[in-house]
């Protein structure tokens, strides 16, 4: 009988919660709660000339900095945050490259240079 108490007992974990089941339920909900706090606070500097996909990489970044905080082990909560660096990076570089001068400005600027320089 003992045998029978401990297999069962086993199956359903010593905590009672169905397998699949997260222990900690509110754990998701501060996780998403931070992100979308840093969502807000990045979101500023790149203004509003995020497409529909360099939003969801700035969600991304921003999900895998609020895992990172979270982290007891410091080599993962890095790799995170190094993955989160590298997104946030392309973006800018994006932004940066999108900033340049208009293409009527680029001609306008070779046209006059190569005036200058016969």
């Amino acid at each position: 009988m003992e045998q029978q108490s401990t297999a069962a007992r086993t199956s359903t974990g010593p905590h009672r919660w169905p397998p699949g089941t997260c222990g900690n339920p509110l754990g998701s909900k501060l996780l998403n709660a931070r992100a979308d706090a840093l969502f807000g606070e990045i979101r500023g500097d790149f203004a509003d000339d995020l497409s529909a996909v360099d939003t969801v990489l700035l969600r991304q970044a921003c999900r895998l900095l609020a895992r990172g905080e979270r982290l007891r082990d410091p080599d993962a909560a890095v790799r995170l945050s190094s993955e989160a660096r590298r997104i946030l990076a392309a973006l800018k570089r994006k932004r940066a490259e999108q900033t340049g001068p208009s293409l009527a400005e680029y001609l306008a600027s070779r046209r006059g240079g190569g005036g200058d320089a016969e």
